[in-house]
Order: C-alpha cells, then structure tokens, then sequence
C-alpha cells in the first residue's frame, strides 16, 4: 500500500499485510465500544433487539454526528466517543478531525466510555434476581 506520511511529508510504501494490521487495529475501538454499548443496552433493559438495534444505530449515526458538529462549530463534541473512536486516524501522523483532540485524548475518552458502561452493567447485573430453572 502506498500512504502520505504527514511526519516526514513524503509518500511511502507499506507492506500490505503489516498496513492491514495496523488499519485493523485502529479500528478495533469502534467495534469493542459498540459491542460493550449492545451488551449494556440488552442487560440494563433485557431486551436484545433494543441493543442490536442501538448498537447499528451508533454505527450509522456516529459519521452523521461527527459531521453536523463540524458544521454546526460544536467543538464540545470532542469528548463524545464518535470523533475518537477510529484511532486509524491518527497513523502516519494524519490530523483528527476535530481540533484539540490527540491520541492519548482519544485513548482516554475510549476507556472513560468503556468503563461507565461495564460499571453501571456489572451493577445492574449483579442487581437481578437471576433463577435457574
């Protein structure tokens, strides 16, 4: 694959396998939060279409969302977990698309996310009165 590197403003050659790896990777945060955001959303409501259908949902809507707060200047939208959850962004030194966001701010905002939606999941679960039967 041929890339931009934005830190030595030069194109470069990139094995194919390894520029897979490396856009595989950077993307894993998208699916890990949307399949923790189904998991949360099923057990807090026990309804598992509820959270496949949110889970899509966030999907589809996170480019929307990301887009309108770009239009409309809300740069507030920089700790909502659409604009940092792609972290493939960031390869090869390429900018984000909202200003004042980097990759430690991304990484953060991701754990912060994932750790509200565990939590409050652990403590609904542990909550229920689960029978066996």
């Amino acid at each position: 694959a041929v890339v931009y590197n934005h830190n030595t403003n030069q194109i470069q050659e990139v094995n194919i396998i390894a520029y897979m790896a490396m856009q595989t990777l950077g993307k894993l945060p998208i699916y890990l939060l949307l399949m923790t955001l189904t998991f949360a959303i099923s057990t807090l409501f026990t309804n598992s279409a509820l959270g496949i259908t949110i889970g899509l949902l966030g999907y589809m809507g996170g480019p929307i969302i990301n887009m309108l707060g770009l239009n409309l200047k809300l740069y507030w939208l920089k700790f909502f977990v659409t604009p940092n959850w792609d972290l493939s962004q960031y390869l090869f030194g390429g900018l984000p698309e909202f200003p004042g966001i980097n990759l430690i701010f991304s990484i953060a905002i991701i754990a912060i996310y994932m750790l509200i939606m565990l939590v409050t999941t652990f403590i609904v679960f542990k909550k229920k009165n689960i029978k066996n039967i």
